[in-house]
Formats: structure tokens, C-alpha cells, sequence
């Protein structure tokens, strides 16, 4: 797959704190925006959620070399915390109490989050969560909790019915699918909820059962053997980047020619030359490997200028381009909030009737309200082969899934 130069551009400190600014000398006049990033920066997820924060901190570092926001620099705090739940409300609470940060963003995986959001609730910080995000921010929401990323049920539920579409469009019949997870609450809850959708909501005939295996497997041929030993003709990888391609060369290994079905927000489409072979990825969000549309969208070309001109630690990817999504978000708000920010305004201003114009980068806007902090979303998906820059899309329009669209209830 397509990847930039690998310059590093942004330098962990000994505590693992990312500070990202730019270089705008008028902007560093007046007293700077204190915003914190939480993620998995070098662990077994970094794939999953780092590409988000380089995709945030590229926009700030371009919003700051254009003057900031009034004259006012974005002063970005990120905290490296990997997957450990202990780590990330300590890494929220020096965010919050010493960094004295208006909000916290990003996350890693989800059974961290509900600690960051007791420190979070404790001190009245509003959260914008990135890829991963629990039910909190979907309706009724929490007033302090809101996501650019995936709610596990209705994400389900709606690709579930992208890949009816997809299936129903590329001919394919008699269906089977079969689902593979790490071994977490919710990621385990998903791939059951995804099969019983299949089953009940579709003509498509699920597995079995789902497979799943610990978080720190080395070996995954026994999973492999397990998920395709039914021949189905896919299966679906809802798991996180380093399981994903570890589990896709592990199928492949056995001789299986079926559909292999990603999510490119959790497995970015670089890996796909790791994992081999080809794979169909969805995307919520505009991937920089689809030249074709990038081409048409201004804001994509901005996005891969900066990229270009700031440098980048690791590939871009569509995770980039939500985190770049989250920048025109937060620089929205900002605005509005005005210089200093109260995070109690803060979090009263996105939750009232605040809609992200995501500038060609999504299928549509983005919209949350007082009781709903996710919003409509859309999908697409890509077909994507190793040793190929480009990707192609499956789908050509977006399908588009709002709240009320789920098949069984969320909370």
C-alpha cells in the first residue's frame, strides 16, 4: 500500500507526552488552547488508534500555522497508555490536573474507557473518543461523553447491512459468514450481534458461532482452522489491527479462498500488504488510498499537503482522516467556545445541535444534539489487494445509518 515519507514529526517525551504546535511565532503570542490526546502509541493497537492522533495533530499543527484560533494556539498533550485501564485514568488525571486540559480525545480500546470517564465525569472534562466509544454517547447521552468513532451495536447492525448490499451487488449467493474477535466484552458482544443479525435480519446464513482468542496469542493457526472450517464464503475480522493480519495470513496459510471482510478503521488498509492477498475493508471515513475520489475532495488534498509538508511516524490511512475529521470538529467548537474555553460551554456547545461539516471526507455531516452524542453515520467499502497503492470502492455511494436504524436495542 501507498505510504509517505516515514519522518518523525512528533517527538515523545520521556513520559510518553506528545506536545504538537506549529509554527506560527504571531499565534505563540497569546496564551494557547490546552487540548489532551489519549492512545495506543507503540502497543499491539498502535495500528488501530495511533493513525487518528497523527490525522489530529497534523491538523493542528497547520491550524497553528495559520494563526490558531483567534491568535490562540492549540497546545496538544498526548498521552501514550496503550491498552492498561489503571494506566489511562492516571494519564487522564495528569491531563486533566496538571496539563489543566479542556478536553480529553482520542482513547484506545474500549474496557479503558469506563476509568478515563470516571476522571473525566469527576472533574466535569468533556471526551471526545476517536475510533472506539461506548454506548455513553449514544442516546440518551451522556453530557460529557461524545464520539467520532464506533458505537459496537449500531456499527454492527449497519454493516451488517453493507455487506447485504455488497454481496446482493457483486452477485454473490448462498452466503455464509463467519466472524473472528479478540477476546473482550464488547468485541465478543459484537461478533455475536453481527451473527444473530445475519440470521435474522438478512438471507445470508451466519456461523456457528464466533471464534476468539486472547489478546496476546502468538500462535493463531488453531483460530484460523476454527473459523474457516465450515467453508464459509467470508468471514468477517472485527478485531484489532495486529489479530486482523495475523489472523487473515493464518487463513490464507490453510488454502481458504473466501471473501475476507475488515473494517479499515480498526485494520487500516496499509496492512493489507503484511497480511497478504486481498481483503474488502469498510470505512466510515474517505480513505487517502482512494485516489480517485481523494482527487475530487479539496480537503483530502489538505490533509495529504500537510502530511506532505509536516511529515508523519506511520502510514496514512482512513484512521488518519477521522482524526483530521476531529480537528475541523474541535476547531469548530473552539470558535464558538471563544478565548479562555469553559469545559462546561464546551460540552453545552457540541451537544446543541452542533454538526460537523466534514467536508467531503465522510458520506454527509456529522449532527449531535442534547441526547444524541453520535449522529448519523455512513459506510462504505473497498477492495484492496497487496503490493497495490491504490484502492478500489466497492460501493461507489454511502450507506447511511442514524440512530433508530439498529436492529435491537443498544442500551
Amino acid at each position: 500500500m501507498h505510504k509517505l515519507p516515514l519522518v518523525l514529526s512528533i517527538a515523545i517525551s520521556a513520559a510518553f507526552g506528545l506536545a504538537a504546535g506549529g509554527r506560527a511565532d504571531a499565534a505563540e503570542t497569546k496564551e494557547p488552547y490546552a487540548l489532551g490526546w489519549m492512545t495506543d502509541a507503540a502497543g499491539p493497537a498502535k495500528d488501530t488508534y495511533y493513525p487518528e492522533a497523527i490525522g489530529f495533530d497534523l491538523y493542528v499543527k497547520a491550524l497553528n500555522d495559520r494563526g490558531g484560533i483567534g491568535g490562540h494556539p492549540i497546545n496538544l498533550k498526548i498521552e501514550d497508555y496503550g491498552l492498561d485501564s489503571a494506566k489511562g485514568a492516571a494519564a487522564a488525571r495528569k491531563l486533566v490536573e496538571r496539563d489543566k486540559v479542556l478536553i480529553l480525545m482520542g482513547l484506545s480500546i474500549e474496557a479503558t474507557m469506563p476509568s478515563i470517564f470516571e476522571v473525566a465525569r469527576a472533574s466535569n472534562t468533556p471526551v471526545m473518543t476517536g475510533h472506539s466509544a461506548r454506548p455513553d454517547a449514544y442516546p440518551p447521552a451522556d453530557p460529557l461523553i461524545f464520539t467520532m468513532g464506533n458505537v459496537f451495536e449500531p456499527q454492527v447492525d449497519a454493516m451488517v447491512r453493507l455487506s447485504e448490499r455488497i454481496f446482493e451487488k457483486t452477485k454473490l449467493t448462498n452466503m455464509s459468514v463467519g466472524c473472528y474477535t479478540h477476546e473482550s466484552p464488547a468485541a465478543v458482544t459484537a461478533c455475536g450481534r453481527r451473527l444473530k443479525g445475519f440470521a435474522e435480519k438478512t438471507k445470508i446464513k451466519p456461523a456457528s458461532k464466533y471464534v476468539t482468542a486472547p489478546l496476546k496469542t502468538a500462535d493463531f493457526s488453531p483460530y484460523a482452522q476454527q473459523l474457516i472450517k465450515d467453508d464459509p464464503t467470508a468471514v468477517w475480522m472485527h478485531t484489532i489491527a495486529s489479530h486482523g493480519v495475523a489472523m487473515t495470513k493464518g487463513v490464507r496459510a490453510l488454502g481458504y479462498k473466501g471473501k475476507v471482510l475488515w473494517s479499515f478503521e480498526s485494520m487500516p488498509e496499509y496492512l493489507v500488504d503484511q497480511a497478504g492477498g486481498q481483503v474488502w475493508g469498510t470505512s466510515a471515513f474517505l480513505s487517502p488510498h482512494d485516489l480517485e475520489a481523494a482527487a475530487k475532495v479539496p480537503e483530502m488534498a489538505k490533509l495529504l499537503g500537510a502530511a506532505k509538508k509536516y511529515g508523519t511516524s506511520s502510514s496514512i490511512s482512513g484512521g488518519t482522516t477521522r482524526g483530521w475529521v476531529m480537528g475541523i470538529a474541535m476547531e469548530k467548537a473552539l470558535k464558538e467556545c471563544g478565548f479562555p474555553c469553559d469545559k462546561s460551554r464546551l460540552a453545552q456547545i457540541m451537544s446543541n445541535n452542533f454538526t460537523i461539516d466534514t467536508r467531503g471526507l465522510t458520506g454527509g455531516p456529522i449532527t449531535w444534539t442534547k441526547n444524541d452524542h453520535f449522529g448519523c453515520r455512513y459506510l462504505t467499502m473497498y477492495e484492496a489487494k497487496a503490493k497495490k497503492k491504490e484502492i478500489t470502492r466497492i460501493l461507489p455511494e454511502w450507506l447511511k445509518f442514524c440512530p433508530g436504524d439498529e436492529f435491537y436495542p443498544v442500551k
